[in-house]
């Protein structure tokens, strides 16, 4: 592995460093810790160490190191941080002050997702996952009738591994710097999908995980002490080395193998031009302009996995790839100025857009690997028609024998009117963003302070319910400081209204006759075009708030007692259908004591709240249930959280030793509350769902003591025991599938409760 072999060149060199006579002779200094670590659990759970390297049962050894070397102008650090985990850290620097510098890096960062979850594939953490030979299908779970005995462990986990390199150089006497940066991130593993099939039913799966990250970077900076400029140039490759998942469906009213497009290797490109310089009246204009590049041209897959379709799937595709390209440009103006004493403005103009290169081609689909293509021979961009879209499907046509292709005057074969619902245009959309923004604040006192602000922000979008939504801010705020107390607030108002709405954009998609049959549906409307009264909710007209306050009260001079509450409110008044309204609301307290140099006491206490309500309509085909507000339903989801914390920092025999105890308790719940019209009765009533809760109590204490002026001994002891209610997975389990609904296969169950004992002992020396 590559991250062995730079730890083995940095171990090497440092033991050059550290053992050469004239080396330690000159300024070597640094330290080196040694620990281990052993963990307990009653249960073992992902959750515990989600992202740690100690997590299981057993014990871990472990280290760190900070090392430097100087001599003169010449330096060499190197640092290492949990060395031996799954955690660790690595870096070697080099160079000389003001000249130079070369570093070299690796870091780790495991995250456990799930250590309970079960699948009945053969094949996990490949591409190609496959059933058990024997392995009976059935219409249901229920009806798989060695399910239980086809179920293997299998850990979700993924894992990142990143290296970089990096040199730079300063030269013309601290004029020119110039900079090269390399990183390779890895990530692979194991992680969940699902995917449903409408003839049958939904499957959770293992994913494998592939991903590589490729990064490089370049600049060059000319710098004055009054004006600076620098020009930068940066490429991201990313490469997944799995195109597909593919899987062998356990439900017998499934046709083929299906299978599942992943991530597609793409690369962005971008280069930054940006400079500053001094003005007079103590101003600074910042500028900064940028243009990048993304593509996106992985070989399409297969249309679908239906091996009885005598479709060819090829030609049913406008080309092999979708040559996806986008195009985007900044500009940033940035003007700083104190004219006058205690008076600072703040002006900002930003512009952004995208321009959507993707070409625009008709793409013919199946709704599901069970049905068949439109079998009629490669589509072909032709007249405009809606929205400036290509018509493919003219009102007139030569229908040959059979009824299936409808051919143009050229002799171009084109989807049959009656089965261009099958038959899509891409919609390459993108946007412009012009942000206006001036703050000012003026100190009217020795220790007050006001401050204001204006922003326009304007966004015109193509291929969206609305073309244009344009939104003012204003912000107010104050402060004020004293011995005693230190009390502020600030408010933010802000109105985004949009243009015309027109909830039938998605229209544009489809080919000019299938429009114009839904256009001419009557009281027959199709049931995936949006309700009238429903408004997709980022480019929805909406008033938001956001005000903070908060006071510190100093009443002794080694006592703090603090209060802070926030509150933020967005308000979509005039969507009927859709999100109405989202609210986010915390508070916090905290206090300290420190009544002697030897012990300091804190505490603290945040409750946050997140509230959202949504409304909706269950409507069918039928035209008059697009109407019927006895069908309209609402849910509110509000999520709690309370968290406590207490501490102590001691200290004993005159500083020599130092203990830290501190207990943390921290609960969450969500509630869900759902309501109906009154045609909600019956078999059809809605029912409220229970809660979901989590708890977590973490005890920390930790120790140090001083054994020489060189060596320090550590300890530490931790305690945690977390527990979880979730309806939606606690009831199910893969080992009794009478559990299990009728139309899934889950992979995961819920998030065991455990508690756990983790001890820590440790050695420092230091020189």
């Amino acid at each position: 592995m590559i991250y062995r072999i730079i730890l083995i060149l940095a171990l090497a060199l440092s033991g050059v460093v550290l053992f050469q006579k004239e080396l330690l002779a000159a300024d070597v200094h640094g330290d080196i810790e040694v620990g281990a670590t052993q963990v307990g659990m009653d249960n073992p759970s992902s959750k515990f160490m989600e992202y740690g390297g100690a997590r299981n049962n057993g014990t871990y050894v472990s280290g760190s190191a900070d090392l430097s070397y100087n001599d003169n102008a010449f330096y060499l650090n190197l640092t290492g941080r949990d060395l031996g985990l799954d955690t660790r850290d690595i870096r070697l620097e080099s160079g000389k002050y003001g000249r130079y510098k070369f570093h070299i890096e690796y870091d780790q960062l495991p995250h456990y997702i799930s250590n309970n979850s079960q699948t009945i594939f053969d094949g996990v953490g490949g591409a190609n996952l496959t059933l058990p030979a024997g392995f009976v299908k059935g219409t249901t779970p229920q009806l798989m009738t060695n399910l239980v005995s086809s179920l293997k462990d299998v850990d979700l986990k993924l894992e990142r591994k990143d290296i970089s390199t990096g040199f730079s150089l300063t030269s013309l006497k601290g004029l020119l710097d110039f900079n090269i940066d390399f990183k390779r991130d890895k990530k692979d593993g194991i992680k969940s999908i699902g995917a449903s099939l409408s003839r049958s039913g939904g499957t959770v799966m293992p994913e494998p995980v592939d991903y590589t990250t490729d990064e490089f970077k370049a600049s060059v900076a000319y710098n004055r002490k009054t004006a600076q400029v620098q020009l930068e140039y940066y490429l991201s490759a990313f490469n997944n080395g799995n195109e597909s998942l593919t899987w062998e469906n356990p439900y017998s009213a499934a046709y083929g193998n299906p299978a599942l497009s992943l991530p597609p290797d793409n690369n962005y490109q971008r280069l930054t031009l940006s400079g500053g310089v001094n003005l007079p009246l103590y101003t600074r204009l910042s500028l900064a302009a940028e243009y990048g590049k993304m593509t996106q041209d992985q070989a399409y897959m297969p249309y679908h996995a239906n091996v009885f379709s005598t479709a060819d799937a090829a030609s049913n595709y406008p080309r092999n790839s979708p040559s996806a390209a986008i195009e985007t440009k900044l500009l940033n103006v940035n003007l700083s100025s104190r004219p006058l004493s205690g008076l600072d403005l703040n002006a900002v103009y930003r512009h952004y857009d995208t321009l959507n290169l993707t070409p625009i081609g008709l793409y013919r689909y199946a709704g599901e690997d069970g049905s068949t293509l439109v079998t009629s021979g490669p589509a072909q961009p032709g007249d405009v028609g809606v929205n400036g879209l290509p018509v493919i499907v003219p009102s007139t046509c030569t229908t040959v024998a059979g009824g299936n292709p409808c051919y143009r005057p050229n002799g171009l074969a084109v989807p049959n009117p009656n089965n261009s619902s099958a038959a899509r245009f891409n919609k390459p959309s993108d946007y412009i963003q012009d942000q206006a923004k001036l703050d000012a604040s003026y100190i009217i006192a020795r220790s007050t302070t006001l401050s204001a602000g204006y922003g326009l922000d304007i966004m015109t979008r193509s291929h969206r319910e609305t073309s244009t939504t344009t939104e003012d801010s204003y912000k107010a705020g104050i402060k004020s400081n004293s011995s005693y107390v230190s009390v502020g607030g600030d408010y933010l108002k802000g109105v985004r209204r949009s243009g015309v709405y027109d909830g039938t954009s998605i229209l544009e998609s489809y080919t000019q006759d299938y429009f114009n049959q839904t256009l001419n549906a009557g009281t027959t409307p199709r049931t995936w075009i949006n309700l009238p009264q429903l408004r997709i909710f980022d480019v929805a007209d909406r008033d938001r708030e956001r005000y903070n306050a908060f006071v510190t009260l100093f009443p002794l001079n080694d006592a703090s007692l603090g209060v802070n509450y926030s509150h933020g409110k967005d308000d979509f008044s005039d969507t009927v259908i859709g999100l109405t309204d989202s609210t986010n609301e915390t508070y916090t307290v905290n206090a300290m004591f420190t009544p002697s140099d030897a012990v300091s006491i804190y505490a603290y206490y945040t409750n946050e709240r997140l509230e959202t309500n949504q409304n909706g309509r269950a409507v069918t085909a039928t035209g008059s249930t697009w109407t019927d507000g006895t069908l309209n339903w609402s849910v509110n989801n509000a999520d709690t959280t309370d968290t406590v914390g207490v501490g102590l920092n001691l200290l004993f025999l005159r500083g020599k030793l130092t203990i830290n105890p501190d207990y943390t308790y921290s609960k969450s719940k969500t509630a869900i509350g759902v309501s109906g019209g009154s045609s909600f009765t019956g078999a059809t009533a809605i029912l409220p769902l229970p809660d979901l809760n989590t708890e977590r109590h973490t005890v920390n204490v930790s120790a140090k003591y001083k054994v020489t002026e060189n060596v320090t001994l550590g300890g530490a002891y931790q305690f945690e025991r977390y527990s979880s209610s979730d309806w939606a997975t606690d009831s199910m389990s893969l080992n009794n599938p009478s559990t299990l609904p009728t139309n899934l296969i889950p992979l995961s169950g819920s998030v065991p409760e455990y508690t756990a004992n983790v001890g820590t002992i440790t050695l420092a020396y230091k020189w």
